[in-house]
């Protein structure tokens, strides 16, 4: 073969395999637990944190990320993977959930049986009340409604699955951010998710609200947690939103480590951010 033709030969093996690099997974049908690939985006550019704000650093095998957001400011820091590392959200969007449900109703008040499946959903984790007020919405137009109404540039979809959901921590602060900022809900129900998210359950407060630093602070707080026998790992992801501030820390590591890994990982990064007075 001549070098022109095999020049020529070689950059369509190039386009080819560009190709075959830009193209989406299939989203898997099977109700068993099964992974999605990291996102691969290019991290935002990170605010320089201030002389004195305290570095974050956690030994944990597999991946963690996390995120600070200043509400007032805009200010956002957080580690190098932030915009790039997508966990399965789990039951942290449940959130969101309850807020699109409330957002649905326009003017029209919850009957008293939606509140108390909301409520089972937000202070016990309910996953059957998630799922019902999930399809009633449209399901996978329930997550679409929080990447659009939230600005969110690093969460996926996969379809009917509301907790296979793939997002970044820079994301969840953002969807942190927007459950309160009172551009889309009414301040009555803006304050009964707030106050609902501010007393879950004990067994679901663990994290971030566990660091000493945060002691008396009325954190609003919904994590999300699941062992995924499928990929062997557990994914732990920690959200809270109080005063002008939002923190999400994403974990996943080895399935042998159990949850209390995942909830140890979040309250070293509140812990290193938030240090305690001496």
């Amino acid at each position: 073969m001549s070098r022109k033709w095999t020049v020529v030969a070689f950059a369509l093996l190039m386009v080819a395999v560009g190709g075959c690099q830009r193209a989406l997974p299939t989203v898997a049908t099977s109700t068993t637990d099964f992974g999605l690939p990291t996102l691969t985006q290019a991290p935002e550019p990170e605010t320089q944190p201030r002389a004195n704000t305290p570095q974050v650093q956690v030994d944990t095998p597999g991946q963690y990320s996390w995120s600070l957001r200043d509400t007032k400011t805009g200010e956002t820091r957080g580690s190098a993977n932030q915009s790039a590392f997508a966990n399965t959200v789990e039951s942290m969007v449940k959130a969101w959930i309850a807020f699109d449900f409330l957002n649905g109703l326009g003017p029209a008040s919850p009957s008293q049986a939606d509140l108390k499946t909301m409520h089972r959903m937000l202070n016990v984790s309910d996953d059957q009340a998630a799922q019902q007020l999930y399809r009633r919405r449209g399901s996978d137009a329930v997550i679409q409604r929080l990447i659009s109404t939230c600005g969110l540039t690093g969460t996926r979809i996969t379809t009917g699955w509301w907790s296979k959901t793939r997002m970044t921590a820079a994301d969840a602060t953002r969807m942190g951010q927007c459950l309160f900022d009172g551009r889309h809900l009414s301040p009555q129900w803006t304050e009964w998710l707030r106050a609902e998210m501010r007393n879950v359950a004990p067994s679901n407060a663990f994290g971030i609200a566990e660091a000493p630093g945060l002691a008396g602070q009325r954190l609003a707080i919904k994590n999300g947690w699941t062992e995924h026998s499928g990929t062997r790992n557990w994914a732990v992801n920690c959200l809270a939103v109080w005063a002008d501030k939002v923190l999400a820390v994403l974990v996943s590591y080895p399935i042998g480590l159990g949850q209390a890994h995942g909830a140890s990982v979040c309250r070293q990064v509140a812990e290193q951010l938030f240090p305690a007075e001496k």
